[in-house]
This record gives structure tokens, sequence and C-alpha cells, in this order.
């Protein structure tokens, strides 16, 4: 949040997080850098946001996979309704192949579906993910899955 705030010094920054120590070491980094005016860490749930067309950008940082199911199309459409006409959402996120063929190409995904699965998370194909946000009501505008394969880049926007 820090970094962010101190790139964009006429933006405003606000981080979500249901974490309370990542919420608190946040506030402490926020405050000791004096951009307590423009930034916040916010303690709570994404399915909880409630602001209405007030950002310009919504990030999801390796957390898309971690939000369960039954929630997940309402953190999308809180993320929706809380971005400007011609907001921009950024997902980076584990994929998982869309085939099981797929793993062959990436045996680091079967990997990591094993060990997310441990904390109740599902890895999502592109395919699925992007499916998801475009259900949430996003145009896609740009997929990628970088080699070696680990991550999903996928840039939408708010129409």
């Amino acid at each position: 949040l820090v970094t962010l705030a101190e790139a964009y010094p006429r933006g405003r920054v606000v981080g979500v997080d249901i974490e309370p120590r990542s919420v608190e070491i946040a506030t402490a980094r926020i405050l000791a850098a004096g951009l307590e005016d423009r930034a916040e860490a916010r303690l709570g749930s994404a399915e909880d946001l409630v602001e209405r067309g007030a950002f310009d950008l919504v990030t999801m940082i390796q957390a898309l996979h971690e939000i369960q199911e039954d929630v997940r199309s309402t953190v999308l459409a809180r993320a929706h309704a809380a971005l400007r006409p011609g907001g921009m959402l950024l997902i980076i996120d584990e994929p998982y192949p869309h085939a099981v063929s797929g793993l062959r190409e990436a045996p680091a995904a079967a990997l990591l579906q094993f060990i997310e699965s441990f904390m109740g998370h599902v890895l999502l194909s592109p395919e699925n993910q992007r499916q998801t946000i475009e259900s949430a009501g996003f145009q896609v505008l740009s997929q990628m899955v970088p080699e070696p394969g680990l991550i999903c880049v996928t840039i939408a926007q708010r129409g």
C-alpha cells in the first residue's frame, strides 16, 4: 500500500485483508510513511466492500483461488460495483490447467493444487477464471500465463 501511495501521490489506496496481523503491519507502515491521509489498511472481507464507483483499480493478488466458491461471485460483484465505469480489475492468481493433459506442461500446478487443497482452496483454470470474471459483468481485455505457468494475469474492465 505504501509503495502504491508513494508511486501515485494524487491517489487514494485502500487494502482489504481478513488477516489482522497483515492489517496491523500495513497500518504501521502507512503511519511510518506519513500516508494515513491517502492510504488505509482495512480489516475485513472483500464481500463486505461497500464503496460504489469509488475506485479506478481493484487488484486481487493470489486471492481468487482462496475465496470460497459460494462467495466468489459476490466478491467479484462488489469489486465491479466499487469501480468507476471504465475502471480496471487486475487479478494475478495461480492457474490450474483446464484439462488433465495440461499437467504435463505445468506439473507444478498439480503440486500447488495438492497443497492448496489442504487449506480448502481450489485453483481455477484460466478459462474458469475468465468465465467467473465475465459473469460478474467485467470484460476481460487480456489474460496470460507466462512461463513456467505458475501465475495467470488477467486484466478486465468494468463496462
